[in-house]
């Protein structure tokens, strides 16, 4: 460690190709955490420092491994998972722009926090210490935009090693935190014993039909497909037998 006590930031990866786009990857990095526009500026740079450490160490070993585009894309849906699984619960009515995420579980949240063993372990035993479901919505943005910062960070990655489609319409990565946000509230709405928010056909196992469907983007992503949003889109369409709602959406 530093004189001034500050973790030491990790050297980059030496191959040339690893090594580059790493470098990209601190360079947004170094962007986000001290750009005022971006919550996480507040930091303290002890924090910020060893934020960037850990990722940077994390994306230096998945860009050294024998498939790196396939080690940045399961660090990447990893941890669009997380963000998906506080934003969607953080979210208001006016926030929610697709069908399926309605901003409306985060009144529910102390029934919820009661129910949820994950919510649990992050409110403590007892949500009636909060003030109100905005504190405890906005504890969990808080940690979303953590888990988003290594989404973010990723994303980078992905792009630096070709993985991308410039045509937003064809581009795999917006359409799936949508999709993760989508199953996520089906997940809580189920905890909650509310309505679903999929559709009503349900397979042989008595899950909903689109629960599966969108659930299988993250298998188009990590069985490795040039394009795994025109795979997902296909498959939506001979599972569903109608087009997949975000077929053509520029996201």
């Amino acid at each position: 460690m530093p004189p001034n006590g500050l973790p030491d930031l990790p050297t980059p990866p030496g191959e040339p190709r690893a090594r580059s786009v790493w470098m990209q990857v601190r360079g947004f990095l170094d962007f986000v955490v001290n750009d005022g526009s971006e919550e996480l500026a507040a930091m303290t740079p002890a924090s910020k420092r060893r934020i960037l450490a850990d990722i940077l160490s994390d994306a230096a070993e998945h860009l050294m491994g024998l498939d790196p585009v396939l080690g940045v894309r399961r660090r990447l849906v990893n941890y669009v998972a997380l963000a998906a699984s506080d934003e969607v619960l953080a979210k208001t009515p006016e926030e929610a722009k697709f069908a399926g995420v309605t901003g409306t579980l985060r009144l529910r949240l102390p029934e919820l926090a009661a129910r949820n063993t994950r919510l649990r372990e992050f409110f403590g035993s007892s949500a009636a210490k909060f003030e109100s479901v905005d504190q405890m919505a906005d504890l969990l943005r808080a940690r979303g935009i953590m888990f988003n910062l290594w989404a973010r960070a990723y994303n980078v990655a992905r792009i630096e090693l070709g993985d991308f489609d410039r045509d937003k319409r064809r581009d795999w990565f917006a359409p799936y935190r949508v999709a993760q946000e989508v199953l996520c509230e089906f997940s809580y709405r189920r905890d909650l014993g509310m309505a679903s928010n999929l559709g009503p056909e349900t397979g042989e196992n008595g899950a909903p039909l689109e629960f599966m469907a969108y659930a299988e983007f993250e298998k188009a992503v990590l069985e490795g497909h040039r394009e795994p949003r025109l795979v997902w889109e296909a498959q939506w369409e001979s599972d569903l037998g109608r087009p997949c709602p975000m077929k053509g959406v520029e996201l």
